[in-house]
């Protein structure tokens, strides 16, 4: 069955590399592409990353990586193939339900992330009217928001290679249609507090404030004000998170986790295509 879905976004990827959306030198790579094989491709990929003196957070994207390579080696032990293909699932999504393609979520979070980047570098050292920091502001939480949706959608590839490890039967769905609430006790219980660095970074305050419009920012006090139901109780409490706890602590650890499972993915195509160029790339990351 042909995954639209997935080819549109792989479609959409395509026409903002072109339009220099992504950066330069990905356009540039890109353009490339058809004269170097996939491993050589990967690795000039990785590089940029690696070479960029700009990046903020590059030691918590490896220690990430590091992390997810300990749980595909878990599922990989005992599952071998099926480590893989629920990995490929991801972008494909799972036998019998296209629609389950994590690419498009991709797509969509990672060109919001850049958008707000844009915002940052635009707005920087400019003295900004009430407006333009709302808008600042509300780029932050939707894009907040829309990373720990894309999170939720591969905590259900975590939770599998769980199941892989422990050799319990694997029924994507059954994860897949769980809520983050639900989806976050399983993770936990599973990994034994091994892994849960993976889902610290959600706040699941913020992304259920965005999604009822129960989250305001203040732009006298310079903070983000946030509705909270009490659980077990008929009451709302507000919850105080300053600009800079949001911008430089809170927002930063989402894009840090897709970082980290994208790149190992990545990573994971190379050691089995082409070990000696994955075994160079790895040097380079651990020594970050």
């Amino acid at each position: 069955m042909e995954n639209k879905e997935y080819w549109n976004a792989i479609n959409d990827i395509a026409q903002l590399t072109d339009e220099g959306f992504f950066g330069e030198e990905i356009n540039k790579l890109v353009k490339r592409k058809t004269s170097m094989d996939i491993a050589q491709y990967l690795v000039e990929s990785l590089e940029i990353w690696i070479n960029d003196k700009n990046q903020y957070g590059k030691q918590a994207v490896k220690k990430i990586i590091l992390i997810f390579f300990e749980l595909y080696s878990d599922a990989i032990n005992v599952g071998g193939q099926k480590t893989f293909d629920i990995l490929t699932a991801f972008f494909k999504g799972y036998s019998g339900n296209p629609e389950t393609e994590g690419t498009s979520s991709y797509t969509e979070f990672i060109r919001s992330n850049i958008e707000t980047r844009n915002l940052i570098r635009q707005y920087s050292g400019k003295k900004l009217t009430i407006s333009e920091r709302k808008k600042f502001a509300d780029s932050f939480i939707q894009t907040y928001s829309k990373g720990v949706e894309l999170i939720n959608k591969m905590m259900t590839t975590w939770i599998l290679l769980f199941k892989i490890k422990n050799n319990e039967d694997i029924l994507p769905m059954d994860i897949y249609t769980k809520f983050l609430g639900e989806k976050s006790k399983l993770f936990k219980k599973y990994s034994k507090g091994k892994f849960v660095i993976l889902i610290d970074s959600i706040d699941r305050n913020i992304r259920n404030a965005e999604a009822h419009i129960d989250i305001r920012y203040d732009t006298n006090k310079d903070i983000f004000q946030i509705k909270v139901k009490e659980f077990g109780k008929k009451s709302i409490n507000i919850k105080n998170i300053s600009a800079k706890e949001m911008i430089l602590e809170i927002f930063p650890k989402v894009g840090w986790i897709v970082q980290g499972f994208i790149f190992s993915c990545t990573l994971m195509v190379l050691m089995g295509t082409a070990p000696d160029k994955y075994t160079e790339i790895m040097d380079k990351i651990n020594n970050i």
